[in-house]
């Protein structure tokens, strides 16, 4: 399915399976999509692309696609309520050089064939928990260290453990800064969601090419 030239239809409980696509959503506005299924497409599970596309997205899912389950582009925005990006062959949610704010409130991206969270530039904002375990890459890569600045994460809570490269890749020259938003993100969570934080074996944070 096609939504382009600001067009914003409301969608709800529908399936989008088997396609090159599942829902490209070019230079469009706001649509509302609930309760729809993106996956097992032969490219990804959606596709946005352009500033005026600002889709809301509730309780979908984009999973086991060949590529990403979201690949966000040209400063394409999105909010993903209650969403799972799973199982896809490279990453979960695909951020490509775009500007545009993407919030995530309760997201699940775990066992991806790249990261589960793959970001090159933009805005993120994560307003409820962000899982992000199991996956092939890192758990959340902040992959271009020149692209981002100070007010570009924001986390509120966030479970990564199982990664195989490492759980948390920030960008190089924003040590400190991005230190100090995780130390406060994870004194924010409940005690339990601590516990389960450090006790991940695989839980690294690096830092360049660092680790820590």
């Amino acid at each position: 399915m096609e939504i382009r030239s600001g067009a914003s239809p409301d969608l709800l409980n529908c399936n989008f399976t088997n396609n090159n696509i599942g829902i490209l959503i070019y230079h469009a506005g706001e649509p509302l999509i609930t309760n729809c299924i993106m996956n097992e497409n032969n490219f990804h599970g959606t596709e946005i692309e352009g500033a005026s596309s600002i889709p809301l997205f509730t309780d979908c899912q984009f999973n086991q696609n060949t590529q990403s389950g979201i690949f966000i582009k040209n400063d394409g925005q999105g909010t993903f309520t209650n969403c799972q990006a799973n199982l896809n062959i490279s990453h979960g949610l695909y951020i490509n050089y775009s500007d545009g704010s993407v919030t995530l409130n309760n997201f699940a991206a775990n066992q991806n064939g790249g990261d589960g969270v793959h970001a090159r530039q933009g805005n993120l904002i994560v307003s409820g928990l962000l899982e992000v375990n199991d996956n092939s890459g890192f758990g959340l890569n902040f992959y271009d260290d020149d692209a981002f600045d100070e007010s570009d994460l924001q986390i509120a809570d966030i479970e990564a453990h199982g990664n195989d490269t490492t759980a948390i890749r920030l960008p190089a020259n924003k040590v400190e800064t991005y230190c100090n938003l995780l130390l406060i993100s994870i004194l924010k969570t409940t005690i339990p969601m601590v516990s389960k934080f450090f006790r991940a074996i695989s839980l690294k944070i690096q830092f360049g090419r660092s680790h820590l």
